[in-house]
């Protein structure tokens, strides 16, 4: 006799399906509930942002060219962002913190969103309310708890002038490199999630609180690898990024949300604190604070000064250059570095981070024993500077 093919994804209700309902039926809530607040199952999905309207649903942005924000004093606003099956509520306790620490009601945002609306969508959805809220200028400190640190690090990652504004990102248990479940690959992810990511009618129907687009693209589509292995890494300067997990999340994998350790990002661990507990904890709400409040964004002025200097050494009867470094605002985000030797002009563009920037020059030689060097900033201020070294 010929064996049968067995194809699970043209029979979605059959045996397989049933079977995965008969074991997810035998769950606790906890395991069922992989990016949200465990006691919030029954929360009202939030349709519309701060303004009342419906999230935008164009994709986010990546080719808009970053504008130049203008002088900016002070602390930054702080915006928060609550996870799937749980709402802005999540941070009323972490928001009267700030408020004791010196910071307004008008320096305070927590943004309502559906969070079941693609990552990409609510990225652009998130950064133009952000937007609309701050404007384009001031600073601002981002706090995302689970599902809500991926549209807010994709916002970042993918707009360089808003990256320039973000001056920390702090996600609480966030699924940052894919969903930190093995349950529904061990069930069977294609019932509930297509290859491109968007989740299956037979998902979304049988799981409303479970499954959507936004937690299918957490390990399928091609979002985790577009955030976390492009050229600039999963945590592009200027911004400064922390995970900060808990040794008592079952919820999310330590490993989920732990991102490469690199200068600008930082990993803080805290015990015997549930995963919908993250934004809620006592403990937890004084460090994001103490964070927040003594952050990067103090260390350096806006408007620092262009300067650079070089490292040489001889090399036979010419000088190398192996360094040129220096500074320039940190709201360049970037710099274009030409160094002239005896060849021509070496010319590269380099991060800045926090108001530093570094470049090797790769063993540039000149007779001379000097070089010529030219710093242009290609956002914020646009100033630019040329002299030797």
């Amino acid at each position: 006799m010929t064996p049968k093919t067995c194809r699970p994804r043209r029979r979605p209700i059959g045996a397989l399906a049933a079977s995965a309902l008969a074991v997810i039926a035998a769950l606790p809530a906890s395991v069922l509930l992989p990016f949200g607040a465990a006691h919030a199952t029954g929360a009202s999905e939030a349709a519309s942002d701060a303004s009342g309207r419906p999230p935008d649903n164009r994709a986010a942005s990546t080719g808009t060219a970053p504008q130049a924000p203008t002088k900016q004093t002070g602390k930054p606003a702080v915006v928060f962002v609550h996870g799937m099956n749980d709402s802005t509520g999540a941070f009323d306790s972490m928001v009267g913190k700030f408020k004791e620490a010196g910071w307004s009601d008008s320096d305070l945002f927590a943004w309502s969103y559906n969070w079941k609306t693609s990552n990409r969508t609510n990225a652009n959805a998130f950064r133009e309310a952000t937007e609309k809220k701050f404007g384009t200028s001031r600073k601002i400190a981002i706090v995302a708890h689970s599902l809500g640190s991926v549209p807010t690090r994709y916002a970042i990652k993918t707009n360089a002038s808003f990256r320039g504004r973000v001056a920390t990102w702090t996600s609480l248990g966030g699924p940052n490199k894919h969903s930190g479940q093995s349950f529904w690959a061990k069930q069977g992810l294609n019932l509930v999630c297509n290859d491109d990511g968007t989740a299956t009618e037979w998902g979304k129907k049988n799981f409303p609180n479970l499954v959507s687009d936004s937690t299918c693209e957490l390990d399928r589509g091609g979002l985790m690898r577009e955030l976390n292995t492009s050229e600039d890494g999963p945590t592009p300067r200027a911004t400064d990024y922390e995970e900060a997990v808990s040794t008592s999340d079952s919820v999310v994998s330590n490993d989920a949300s732990l991102l490469q350790g690199t200068p600008n990002n930082h990993h803080w661990t805290v015990g015997n604190v549930r995963h919908e507990n993250l934004p809620r904890d006592s403990g937890v709400i004084d460090h994001v604070v103490s964070r927040v409040s003594n952050g990067p964004w103090k260390q350096r002025d806006e408007n620092l000064d262009i300067t650079f200097t070089g490292e040489k050494r001889q090399c036979g009867q010419s000088a190398c250059l192996d360094r040129v470094y220096g500074t320039a605002s940190p709201w360049a985000v970037k710099v274009r570095v030409t160094a002239t030797d005896d060849g021509g002009d070496y010319v590269r563009e380099v991060d800045v981070m926090w108001g530093d920037w570094s470049l090797n020059t790769e063993g540039l030689q000149s007779m001379g024993g000097d070089f010529g060097v030219t710093v242009e900033e290609l956002y914020g201020p646009r100033r630019s500077k040329s002299g030797r070294v």
